[in-house]
This record gives structure tokens, C-alpha cells and sequence, in this order.
């Protein structure tokens, strides 16, 4: 993989893991399409900073214009973007389980359906998504997050047969309790010695990639703490 000529599209940008993804990414050289809702990126040599709220299609679709207008491409696109209302099934509000919906499952979505038909025609890609392990295993307080994890895991599952044709690879993170602010202050507070690290999330992430060839590809990784689930 030369780094020097890809351009990554890395959502949720701003902070967390995807703030991690985005400093590391430039610092490797690669193009880096850091978007988020607000214009709060840094621009560097290597980070175009872009506005895109994955919930409206209207504003991800202008944003792949201005991407491709700007850089020309995208060659890996990371859905890293996500939000979490940790609370029960009956005390989950609808604007909560709109926004995770819309956020965790639609945004994914549209992010992906947005970027593939240029992929398909170029023969070649990679899709990142940022899942969680909520996806693959029952936790209290968790219903409706994990209920789009686990659709959003489905999605990428089936995506990944239906992409192989093209030379497009489809991998999938899965990490435990990492410490960004998807947890309250209350939560990190208590339990961050025992979560893991922005940064350690995104350099597995970045080997991955470099771990991509034409012959091969990576499907699914599961990252938890030394200590198990929280």
C-alpha cells in the first residue's frame, strides 16, 4: 500500500478514536478527509478538514462532492462515527434512539453507499467500520446502542460478500471499553484505568490497513481490555 497517494476518509474526526485515526493517518502520510459536525479540526500538510453530520444524507453527499472536489478520491473510508445513550430499553427517549439510530446505523450506511459506486468502477477500496463489542455480546443499560451495533455489524457482514467481486475489503473493529467521552466523566472516572486507549485503538486500526493486500484481507477484529468487559 502506498500511503503517500491514499486518501482516507475518516468521520467523527473531532475526537476519540477518530481524532487518534486522524493524527496518526498524517503522520504516516496519508490524506486524511477528517470530518465531523463542526469545523473543529485542525488543518495541517495532511488533514483537510470537512463538515459532515452523519445523520442528514443531504450534508454527507455535499461533503463526498467537496472531498472529491478537494482530494480527487477516497480510497479508504473509516465509519468511525457514533454516539451512546447507556440507560434501559424503557428509559431510552426517542431523540436518544433517533440520534444513535441515525448516528450508529443509517450514517454508516449512507457513508458506505455514498463512496461505493466509485470504488466499484476503480475496482479497489477499503471500508473500516468502528463497531463494538456491544454487537456481539448482552450488557445491561445497552439495548438500543447495542440493537445498532448489531445491525450495523450485520450490514457490514453482508456488505463484505457483496463487495468482493470488486476488489473492495470490508473490515470490521470491534472493541471493548475504550476510554472516550461515549462514557460519562463518572464512568471514566471509575473505570479508565481499566479502558483502553484512543490511540491504541487506531494504531491496530493503521496495521491493519498496511496489513491489506491484494490476496488477503482482514474481516473482523476483536479488541478487548486485559481485564475483560466492564
Amino acid at each position: 500500500m502506498s500511503k503517500s497517494s491514499k486518501v482516507v476518509w475518516i468521520t467523527g474526526a473531532n475526537k476519540g478514536i477518530g481524532a487518534a485515526l486522524t493524527s496518526q493517518g498524517a503522520e504516516q502520510n496519508f490524506i486524511i478527509a477528517a470530518t465531523s459536525r463542526s469545523n473543529s479540526i485542525i488543518t495541517s500538510q495532511n488533514i483537510h478538514p470537512f463538515v459532515c453530520d452523519v445523520k442528514s444524507a443531504e450534508s454527507i453527499s455535499r461533503c463526498y462532492d467537496e472531498i472529491i472536489d478537494e482530494l480527487g478520491k477516497v480510497d479508504i473510508l473509516i465509519n468511525n462515527a457514533g454516539v451512546a445513550t447507556f440507560s434501559t430499553l424503557w428509559e431510552t427517549s426517542l431523540g436518544e434512539a433517533d440520534a444513535m439510530l441515525n448516528t450508529n446505523l443509517r450514517g454508516m450506511w449512507f457513508c458506505t453507499k455514498t463512496v461505493l459506486p466509485d470504488m466499484i468502477n476503480q475496482k479497489s477500496g477499503i471500508i473500516v467500520n468502528i463497531q463494538s463489542v456491544a454487537a456481539v455480546k448482552t450488557f445491561t443499560n445497552c439495548s438500543l446502542y447495542a440493537a445498532t451495533k448489531a445491525g450495523a455489524l450485520a450490514m457490514s457482514r453482508s456488505l463484505r460478500e457483496e463487495v468482493r467481486e470488486y476488489g473492495i475489503k470490508v473490515i470490521d473493529i470491534i472493541p471493548g471499553a475504550t476510554e472516550t467521552d461515549i462514557w460519562d466523566s463518572d464512568s471514566r472516572n471509575e473505570f479508565g484505568s481499566r479502558m483502553m486507549q484512543p490511540s491504541e485503538i487506531a494504531t491496530i486500526i493503521w496495521q491493519s490497513l498496511a496489513m491489506s493486500k491484494d490476496s488477503l484481507q482482514l474481516e473482523e477484529i476483536v479488541i478487548r481490555p486485559q481485564l475483560g468487559d466492564l
